[in-house]
């Protein structure tokens, strides 16, 4: 029998990182098709993405969409380090590894989802095409929030009590998750959301994102360098409303949408008639759902230019030098940097590119760089084999 909460999707398990066990992940689309992740938050599921998953499966992403560990049908380690922010990214990183075809990703994130969304951006550029965040701010601007606004203390007590061992369980599942839950579905889908918070043990492993958070802080690295959407649900319950504007300050290109009315925290269901085409709109802007655009430097024109990469050993066999990082252009890939973290490595085979396609861009600085290159649509044929 097809469970109601899986959206009428495949579902896949994928192994979590760092712990026995694996995540609940529902799957749509084809296999080639740029993926967008939807990480939901508390206390939620991957269900609350219902509203959005429908247009982006249309509009032809590959569409992902998992139970973070401890919530729903995925497995909740013991304890409380299972829960530190890094190893949930290294479950989105593991889900974009095993169904997102090694492509860059659209990054989708409301609530906790969206701070594991803001860290997988900020520590991996070069997996995420754009990040999209629902009414959360990064984890380094919501540890300065009281110092900007002592309101966001009281705003926030529901994390001090967390802290608590066992009591906050007993006391959200005798009957303060339900009221939680209406706030997010229908009487229609409340057995949805009541089978996947049946007792006071499903109720751990969610509680046991905010115990980490507060015993491993988060470190943040550098600005998220990906286009950013910020989409904030005015009067939120849980946010003061100045976070919206601090978490821009944490991008390179960022965009702030305000979602007017009685929206509060759960902007995915309360303003699903706006979220969902910001987000189409957003994505269509930075590539939508075709491979990304590659960008090709001739040879001769880098080996006339600065070197920004001294030393580096270019692979050119193919005549052009293939750009790397985000931090450059948007949405490119990398093939000469082995052994490099933050680049992902992929073959590309030119004879496969459109030469009707290819566009001569002049030099200019900012994100274009110093020198002029070629840009070309990536066909799926073009990608060859590592």
């Amino acid at each position: 029998m097809t469970d109601p909460g899986d959206l009428d999707l495949d579902t896949v398990r994928v192994p979590l990182v760092g712990a026995a066990g694996s995540l609940h992940v529902r799957v749509a689309g084809p296999a080639g098709a740029t993926p967008v992740l939807l990480l939901h938050g508390f206390p939620d599921t991957g269900f609350g993405w219902r509203h959005q998953v429908p247009a982006l499966v249309a509009a032809g992403y590959r569409v992902l969409v998992p139970d973070q560990r401890g919530y729903g049908r995925s497995d909740a380690p013991p304890g409380v380090a299972p829960y530190r922010l890094d190893r949930l990214v290294a479950d989105a990183i593991a889900v974009l590894d095993d169904q997102g075809g090694g492509l860059q990703a659209h990054v989708v994130g409301h609530d906790w989802g969206g701070a594991v969304a803001w860290a997988l951006a900020q520590h991996h550029p070069a997996r995420v095409r754009s990040l999209t965040v629902l009414n959360c701010p990064p984890v380094d601007v919501m540890l300065y929030a009281p110092l900007r606004d002592p309101r966001q203390i009281l705003r926030s007590w529901y994390i001090l009590f967390f802290q608590l061992p066992w009591l906050p369980e007993r006391l959200i599942a005798r009957g303060a998750g339900l009221r939680l839950l209406t706030a997010t579905a229908s009487p229609e889908e409340l057995p949805v959301y009541a089978a996947a918070f049946p007792d006071a043990a499903a109720w751990r492993g969610p509680l046991s994102w905010y115990r980490a958070a507060l015993r491993a802080p988060w470190r943040p690295r550098d600005p998220v360098l990906a286009p950013t959407l910020v989409l904030w649900g005015a009067g939120d319950e849980a946010l003061g409303d100045g976070l919206a504007e601090a978490s821009l300050g944490r991008v390179r290109d960022g965009r702030l949408v305000r979602l007017d009315g009685h929206v509060g925290h759960w902007s995915p269901t309360r303003a699903r008639d706006r979220v969902t085409p910001a987000l189409l709109d957003h994505l269509a802007r930075h590539g939508g759902a075709d491979p990304w655009l590659y960008r090709l430097v001739p040879v001769d024109v880098w080996q006339r230019a600065a070197d920004p990469w001294p030393g580096e050993a270019l692979d050119t066999r193919d005549g052009f030098v293939h750009l790397s990082t985000g931090a450059q252009v948007d949405g490119t890939r990398a093939r000469f940097f082995p052994g490099r973290d933050d680049v992902l490595t992929l073959r590309v085979d030119p004879r496969q590119l459109d030469p009707q396609a290819l566009v001569w861009e002049p030099a200019r600085d900012g994100a274009g760089g110093p020198f002029p290159h070629l840009r070309a649509p990536l066909p799926h044929a073009a990608v060859a084999d590592p």
